[in-house]
């Protein structure tokens, strides 16, 4: 698998990105498959990952499409596992997130459901509409300052 930098940042990642969603959300398959299915990614020569706090079927679910690539991939193959934050799922629906608070926490829930002290990259999975971009980003490079954050990045 060809490999490339990504974007301006330190990451070397394979040309071909693996996005976990369809694992972990409605009409997502069995465990064994989506397990499979991270392994024949990974022997394919890809080794940069999507994944996202909410890849679930609603709050009740939070994180479980990140335990799934924990579980899965095993430490040390160098592999890129990117997760993101700005969304929720009350109820099994999607909603924005982007309140700074809101983002904090799901940063910080995600490096202790992925074992990390920072995150390699840190999506805002998507602007939310009411809250100034500045605020939620801001908290961002906020949480990239602390050192929670390697490398940041966003969704339009």
């Amino acid at each position: 698998m060809q490999m490339k930098p990504l974007g301006a940042t330190s990451l070397h990642v394979s040309a071909l990105g693996f996005g976990g969603a369809p694992l972990s959300v409605q009409g997502r398959p069995e465990r064994p498959q989506a397990e499979a299915a991270i392994r024949a990614a990974l022997e394919s020569g890809i080794t940069f990952f999507d994944t996202a706090d909410t890849y679930s079927l609603g709050e009740h679910d939070l994180g479980h499409n990140e335990r799934l690539f924990l579980d899965t991939i095993p430490a040390g193959l160098g592999c890129v596992l990117a997760t993101k934050g700005g969304l929720a799922r009350p109820n099994g629906e999607w909603t924005y997130s982007g309140h700074p608070q809101a983002l904090r926490a799901a940063c910080e829930r995600s490096l202790t459901l992925l074992q990390r002290e920072a995150h390699p990259l840190y999506y805002l999975h998507a602007p939310d509409p009411e809250v100034p971009f500045e605020e939620s980003f801001g908290e961002l490079t906020r949480l990239q300052a602390e050192g929670k954050i390697e490398h940041l990045g966003f969704r339009l």
